[in-house]
């Protein structure tokens, strides 16, 4: 049964520039609806779409219940929120996790798209299962750039740009190009990328931008190689 506006409970919500996002209650079951703000209306077909898509290649995303004219009524997924599990025991399984889910997504749209805002607070860790959530920037592009976000949000971590980080992308590398069973190669130009574009937000502004110049002279191999030497 589709939830109906009138009869549901908002339990929660959740604001950003873009859309509103209300976890809700209707007759016993939870749902999440997602409206999307009129400057930023084009996001609902984008996300449509690649949820659609997801779902036939059984990449895990929330399902459509149902499509609003502004708004997507979303399945809830019940679980963790991976930067909320990040520096705990469930770590590897997070890392594994999210890297076996990209190379399935990009797989499934022929390495051709990006999921975009590929970070740590866009998957959820539900039993054993991560699910991506929020696609409205996904977009047409090079799907290597979502590695380089992805390894952006976990070197931003506090502590951030610690030894630590980055054995944890290491891992999360290796891990992603064994599963796409591709080479794996060297992500400096990507990450830098990456690592500017975010100082444009947030409070980590000038250490993003010092940690871009860092790598794109001493390279993220040659980093992670003396970090393996050590």
């Amino acid at each position: 049964m589709t939830p109906v506006p009138d009869k549901w409970t908002v339990i929660k919500t959740y604001t950003s520039k873009k859309n509103t996002v209300r976890k809700v209650e209707c007759d016993g079951k939870y749902y999440v609806v997602k409206k999307y703000h009129d400057d930023f209306i084009t996001g609902l077909q984008v996300e449509e779409k690649v949820l659609e898509e997801c779902g036939k290649n059984q990449v895990g995303v929330p399902e459509i219940i149902e499509k609003l004219e502004d708004s997507l009524i979303l399945e809830d997924i019940s679980g963790t929120n991976c930067k909320e599990l990040f520096d705990s025991q469930e770590t590897g399984a997070v890392l594994s996790g999210i890297a076996e889910w990209l190379c399935d997504f990009h797989s499934s749209f022929g390495h051709k798209k990006r999921r975009g805002d590929c970070i740590l607070a866009n998957f959820i860790l539900s039993d054993t299962e991560i699910y991506g959530i929020d696609f409205e920037e996904s977009q047409e592009g090079n799907y290597l750039r979502d590695i380089g976000d992805m390894c952006t949000s976990i070197l931003r971590m506090r502590p951030a740009f610690t030894f630590k980080r980055f054995r944890q992308i290491d891992y999360f590398l290796d891990e992603y190009f064994a599963c796409s069973s591709k080479p794996r190669i060297d992500i400096t130009d990507y990450l830098v990328e990456s690592l500017l574009h975010y100082s444009n937000y947030g409070s980590q502004k000038e250490e993003l931008k010092r940690w871009a110049v860092r790598l794109k002279e001493v390279g993220l191999d040659n980093i992670i190689q003396s970090l393996r030497s050590e």
